[in-house]
């Protein structure tokens, strides 16, 4: 899941991955970017909604370390990194190519 929106609701965050698929106990990734954090406490926020309603979640953010409060920084993946596919020599963020890898690794272990 992906929002984009600066300012989304946060209610709404909630309400939507509580009506997702993704309630069961399966390992899901949750990806926001920086355009939704203003500052830590926005992060903590987000993070809190994500994880109570996906506790296998695993969040991952784009953006820079400055907003991801201390005691959260060994939690997510996170990365304001851009690299460049060599595949296809697209530039994506960092936190986007580790998400692909995982799940190709996931598809490769569990079929």
């Amino acid at each position: 899941m992906l929002f984009l929106e600066r300012g989304y609701p946060i209610e709404t965050i909630s309400s939507t991955l509580a009506n997702s698929d993704a309630r069961n106990s399966k390992t899901c990734f949750v990806l926001f970017s920086e355009s939704l954090v203003e500052n830590k406490a926005d992060f903590a926020s987000i993070y809190q909604t994500v994880t109570s309603v996906l506790p296998n979640s695993v969040v991952c953010y784009i953006g820079s370390s400055e907003t991801v409060p201390d005691n959260h920084r060994n939690k997510v993946i996170h990365s304001n990194a851009i690299v460049t596919d060599l595949n296809t020599n697209q530039q994506i963020p960092m936190v986007i190519k580790y998400v692909t890898y995982a799940k190709r690794l996931h598809e490769l272990f569990n079929g």
